[in-house]
């Protein structure tokens, strides 16, 4: 499972694979050895039980519900047990363990940490693709979630590719017409755009150029002014 630790400490009496409390001395020395690699200290949770998969749900319910009332720190506390409990309850590709990954991407991005949310983002696409099939909705959300990441970062080119994915899997699957299908054809049409406008001295590969004048144009010039009046004048006089 993915070294995720940092959830609920065990509390009161140490508890057995039956969930009663574990007996001492010689009694304790018969019972069966850990059959789980999970360390139940890590999580507080025996992933055995057959609870371990709502809880592991209700953990992520109550995380998403932090997230929302900008309660971060906890949010991630929660989050972390969902991971590894989803992870070795349902298996590493399953929806419940993609599902989690991506929730834990939106967390990241939320808290401006892009890179990170880029990983997790990408560690969810691949699970769904698995798991769910290429042509679904949850895939569609972690293609969206990753080309929003990657416009955040300036890789305008490859934010492209991935939200065009995510536009056309969502408009096979509910239609044209998707409020979220119109909204993001709206800001690839954006980037398309501003891909076109290249500008070197933006993109840091040349300097902008000022065309400067030598002290001898000032001079012509005053010159060409002097000569100018002199003209006028002499027209103006010929006249009166």
């Amino acid at each position: 499972g993915r070294n995720l630790t940092g959830g609920f400490p065990v509390q009161g009496e140490p508890k057995n694979k039956t969930g009663a409390a574990t007996p001492s001395g010689s009694d304790q020395a018969g019972d069966d050895s850990d059959d789980s690699n999970v360390c139940l200290d890590d999580i507080g949770v025996d992933i055995r039980g057959w609870l371990a998969g709502a809880i592991g749900s209700s953990m992520l319910t109550l995380a998403i519900v932090y997230m929302e009332i900008k309660d971060h720190r906890v949010a991630r506390m929660y989050l972390r047990s969902a991971i590894c409990i989803r992870e070795e309850v349902f298996g590493s590709v399953s929806t419940e363990h993609g599902e989690a990954l991506h929730v834990y991407g939106v967390l990241n991005q939320k808290q401006d940490q892009l890179v990170i949310a880029l990983r997790y983002f990408r560690d969810a696409l691949h699970v769904r693709e698995k798991a769910s099939g290429h042509a679904h909705e949850s895939t569609a959300a972690s293609c969206i979630a990753m080309g929003e990441v990657l416009v955040s970062l300036g890789h305008g080119e490859d934010a492209n590719i991935y939200l065009l994915r995510g536009i056309n899997i969502r408009e096979s699957l509910l239609g044209p017409k998707d409020a979220v299908v119109k909204g993001l054809k709206d800001k690839w049409g954006k980037l398309m755009a501003a891909s076109m406008q290249y500008d070197p001295v933006k993109q840091g590969e040349a300097l902008p150029h000022f065309s400067r004048r030598s002290p001898e144009s000032f001079l012509h010039g005053f010159a060409h002014r002097e000569e100018t009046r002199g003209q006028s004048a002499a027209a103006s006089a010929a006249t009166t």
